[in-house]
């Protein structure tokens, strides 16, 4: 139907051109929750952005990872945790063998379709960003639907001649991959530092730049799993998952070949992880270090629990605190008045000797 002079002006009054990209932006006054939804893989664990799943070689943190990545994929919840259910790619640099068999493991304990699309050879972050663009349109259209998580294992072998510890490198990295995969989740398998198995191995500006940070630790056949980041939203719950094997058929030797399949397991409490003697060592070198690294400083227990923590074995670093609380109710640590040099009165924790065991701690005056 032909327009009118009016209808046509009125029209073109209407029109608005899509805004400028320096044109776009809202105000304080503007700010409102309209239309506003969170963006996720996995509710507060795995959101849009950058995800780091971490730990030392052997805790199975890529099991963790090819866990989480089918429950996204068939819409189940993760060790109760709301997922969103969408397609799941995973670039791997590593381990293809082996990751294969996780997949038929995983279809054959747990049946089911599971989107997920395995690029089988690294790529590189710092220069193949229309390639992996290239990739994930075929997996899209390989799946028949939107990937919504990505993942990279590991993190090292995605750098091609980049370096983990320059900060330059791993943050132009990181801008590559939000690039590319923006308003996805993007899962980087990493290891943890040679010295601090708490934090992330490379430089700083990687947990720096993560949304989420992910611990994965291993005490023989349980795996626990700590949420110790997130930079818009609560901490999920620690989770414990314990494996069990998978057998898969047989090779051409007639030998069984077989894989691994985590289940969620009862969470150990922090002091499950020590036994009486090694709480007696820690003791010990409790007793015996400065008293300036064990002060109670009005209700502060800060510079106590960063000794405890300096002590305990890698698996419960991450509970000090809870661990320390419970040797305070327990009467194993006191707080014990002194005087510093200068005749000020000072307070710090000391090892009781009777509750301890016999641990003798030299109380300072």
């Amino acid at each position: 139907m032909t327009q009118t002079v009016t209808e046509a002006i009125a029209s073109a009054k209407q029109y608005r051109p899509p805004p400028e990209p320096w044109e776009k932006g809202y105000s304080y006054a503007d700010a409102s929750l309209t239309g506003l939804n969170s963006s996720y893989s996995v509710k507060n664990l795995i959101p849009s952005g950058v995800s780091i799943v971490f730990g030392e070689s052997q805790a199975m943190k890529s099991f963790v990872v090819t866990d989480i990545a089918w429950h996204v994929a068939t819409g189940q919840p993760w060790c109760g945790n709301r997922v969103k259910q969408q397609g799941v790619l995973v670039f791997l640099g590593e381990g293809q063998e082996g990751f294969r068999k996780r997949m038929v493991a995983l279809k054959t304990v747990r049946g089911g379709d599971a989107p997920i699309w395995v690029h089988p050879e690294p790529v590189n972050l710092m220069t193949d960003e229309a390639f992996m663009f290239d990739v994930l349109t075929h997996a899209e259209n390989q799946l028949g639907q939107k990937i919504g998580m990505v993942v990279f294992d590991t993190l090292s072998l995605m750098l091609g001649d980049g370096d983990e510890n320059a900060a330059k490198d791993t943050a132009m990295a990181f801008s590559k991959a939000r690039s590319v995969f923006e308003g996805r989740s993007i899962v980087f398998v990493h290891h943890s530092g040679h010295g601090d198995k708490t934090r992330e191995r490379g430089s700083y500006q990687i947990q720096g730049n993560a949304d989420s940070r992910i611990l994965v630790t291993r005490d023989d056949s349980v795996v626990t799993v700590r949420h110790k980041k997130s930079k818009d939203d609560r901490l999920c719950e620690p989770v414990a998952l314990e494996y069990r094997v998978v057998e898969l058929g047989t090779d051409a030797d007639d030998d069984p070949i077989t894989s691994l399949v985590l289940e969620q397991t009862k969470l150990r409490s922090s002091l499950d992880a020590l036994d009486v003697e090694q709480c007696q060592d820690i003791w010990r070198k409790f007793a015996q270090a400065p008293i300036t690294s064990r002060s109670v400083k009005g209700h502060s227990k800060n510079s106590a629990v960063k000794l405890i923590a300096e002590l305990l074995p890698v698996e419960a670093k991450t509970n000090a605190r809870a661990i320390m609380n419970a040797w305070i109710e327990s009467g194993v640590l006191v707080e014990h008045e002194y005087k510093d040099q200068h005749r000020n009165n000072k307070q710090c924790y000391v090892v009781d000797r009777e509750t301890s065991g016999g641990v003798v701690d030299f109380k300072p005056v």
